[in-house]
């Protein structure tokens, strides 16, 4: 029982720092759900993408069985590292690394190739600029149906 066209004001900052009232009935295509019950058919998209969500999410792994059974062909999620800048913030329940992807992707015989991708930032002081401290994860999986 979601309503694809809430009446909920949502605000989004643009890129001159200010922050718009815009309405989620306003996107015409706009679902709000959950993600670990998706209110799609099977193989619904082509590609799936989950962008900074899913450390907020109770089953992390529910929501991945998800996306892979409305995806068709590719998942990707973006997530902070654990270790990151962004990593421990209110609202995070779940923290990542490869490691942790990379044993929970033998779990989805659906996929067939996969792949993650740290992204790193540099220490802020020069004398230690070789220290790389990894900032997020992006999780790419390619599926066979």
């Amino acid at each position: 029982n979601i309503d694809p066209y809430p009446q909920k004001s949502i605000h989004r900052m643009t890129t001159d720092g200010v922050y718009h009232e815009c309405k989620y009935w306003m996107i015409p295509n706009f679902v709000q759900a959950d993600s670990c019950s998706l209110p799609f058919q099977d193989s619904s998209f082509d590609e799936v993408y989950s962008g900074n969500v899913i450390e907020h999410v109770p089953n992390p792994v529910k929501m991945i069985r998800e996306m892979i059974r409305v995806s068709n062909d590719k998942v990707t999620i973006v997530v902070p590292h654990r270790y990151g800048r962004n990593a421990k913030q209110d609202g995070h329940i779940h923290y990542f690394n490869n490691k942790w992807f990379e044993r929970i992707v033998t779990q989805f015989p659906e996929v067939y190739n996969w792949s993650t991708e740290q992204n790193d930032r540099g220490f802020p002081f020069n004398f230690l600029s070789l220290i790389r401290l990894p900032n997020q994860i992006t999780f790419t999986m390619r599926l066979k149906k």
